[in-house]
């Protein structure tokens, strides 16, 4: 796994913590993990998981 790899990975992984356990705007998720850009952290979000952050915030709640 390259270093690049496994940042995303912690990333990604701490994103999902922080939607799920959060109600923090999405924006603040994004800037918290050093994304300066909330739409391209939501780009990322869906590329990795396969939904947007919303729509995972969303499945996460019951």
């Amino acid at each position: 796994m390259t270093f690049i790899a496994y940042v995303k990975e912690r990333r990604m992984s701490r994103a999902k913590d922080l939607l799920a356990g959060s109600s923090l705007p999405i924006l603040n998720v994004a800037l918290d993990l050093a994304y300066q850009d909330a739409n391209y952290f939501c780009k990322a979000f869906k590329k990795e998981v396969g939904v947007s952050p919303s729509e995972f915030r969303r499945a996460s709640r019951p």
